[in-house]
């Protein structure tokens, strides 16, 4: 049995027959512009009535529309101030306790005026592109914090008709619709920091386990490396340093490798506490002591950092004033889109424990 319905958007009236067996998933923003092949840009423009779009392109968007039942989202079209009152933060994950207390805080900032913040795992650019259509163009938030764009090519998707926060990187010179604003850590002085704590330490043999190629942070924290190296007159052994990916596996797999060497540093400068901790692993599974045989320095300062056998020294950035900063950035930034951007930067602090010995 068929049954017939008819929308009406921006004064047309499309009609659409339906069998009795409905989609069991609702139809998304991205689902009416591959229906009608067009971009979920010009679908956008369709729903929202502005933008040029001619009539041919816009009653097929609303033929769309209608066959699909995608049901536009009412409260933002309905917010009496034009706003959604919501913002959105996209992760690469939820999981990673720096981004996690970036999140938590910058959501408690938000509430603050009188936002709400939605957390957003974006584990691959083609997911982030969809949130971006469902959120973004689909109306649903006012602007957007982007925890680590350059991971992979989503920056690219950031030409955005809202603001939009940067934070675990820094927003790169090139042609762009919208300036961003940004808060970043000062990664090139924690790369610096970090290395002088060891050079203070006695130790001339010095490796580092760097981060993701791709990310700002990582290039800033090797350029602090060897800034401070350079400083020290000290000779930089190019095989004593390796790339890791971040995670507690990828720290191991490094240090491993590092470690399995005739000859080894005596200290590492490791990325990231995450990585730290499968240094510590490496370290113990081949009977190496730390700090006695090796000792670890990392940035990040992770809750787990105080816990690990021994406790692990490192620079601490404080990702809840990250949280916070970015979020008083974006609401300003939605509520005077005339405002000046601005890019803050947090330094970090050292936090000495028990991995770093002295050996001078």
């Amino acid at each position: 049995m068929l049954f017939k319905t008819a929308i009406l958007y921006n004064n047309v009236v499309t009609q659409s027959e339906y069998g009795t067996k409905m989609n069991k998933t609702a139809a998304t923003l991205r689902d009416v512009a591959k229906h009608a092949g067009v971009s979920h840009q010009t679908v956008s423009r369709v729903i929202k009535g502005r933008g040029r779009v001619s009539d041919k392109t816009r009653n097929k968007v609303l033929a769309s529309i209608a066959a699909l039942r995608y049901r536009p989202h009412i409260a933002a079209q309905q917010a009496a101030n034009g706003r959604a009152d919501t913002l959105a933060c996209f992760a690469p994950n939820l999981t990673n306790p720096s981004w996690a207390a970036i999140i938590e805080s910058a959501q408690v900032e938000a509430r603050e005026h009188g936002y709400q913040l939605l957390p957003v795992a974006t584990a691959d650019v083609d997911v982030f592109a969809d949130m971006v259509a469902e959120l973004v163009d689909g109306g649903r938030v006012d602007g957007v914090i982007v925890i680590a764009p350059y991971l992979d090519d989503r920056y690219q998707q950031l030409l955005l008709s809202v603001p939009v926060v940067y934070t675990a990187a820094r927003p790169r010179n090139r042609l762009s619709l919208n300036p961003f604003d940004a808060v970043t850590l000062d990664d090139l002085n924690a790369g610096y920091q970090a290395t002088r704590h060891l050079i203070a330490n006695g130790h001339t043999q010095i490796g580092m386990i760097t981060g993701l190629a791709a990310e700002d942070g990582t290039q800033d924290r090797i350029a602090g490396f060897r800034a401070a190296m350079k400083e020290a007159e000290l000779p930089i052994n190019n095989k004593w340093i390796t790339a890791g990916n971040g995670l507690p596996k990828g720290g191991y797999d490094a240090g491993k490798q590092l470690l399995n060497g005739e000859k080894r540093p005596s200290a590492l400068f490791v990325h990231s506490d995450l990585m730290a901790m499968g240094v510590l692993r490496a370290a113990a599974a081949q009977e190496i002591a730390v700090p006695d045989q090796l000792s670890v320095i990392s940035i990040d300062d992770a809750p787990i950092a105080a816990w690990l056998t021994p406790p692990l020294t490192t620079l601490s950035h404080d990702f809840a004033l990250i949280g916070r900063r970015a979020a008083e950035l974006l609401v300003a930034a939605v509520e005077n889109q005339n405002c000046p951007r601005q890019h803050i930067t947090i330094s970090a602090t050292l936090i000495e424990r028990k991995t770093v010995a002295s050996i001078a």
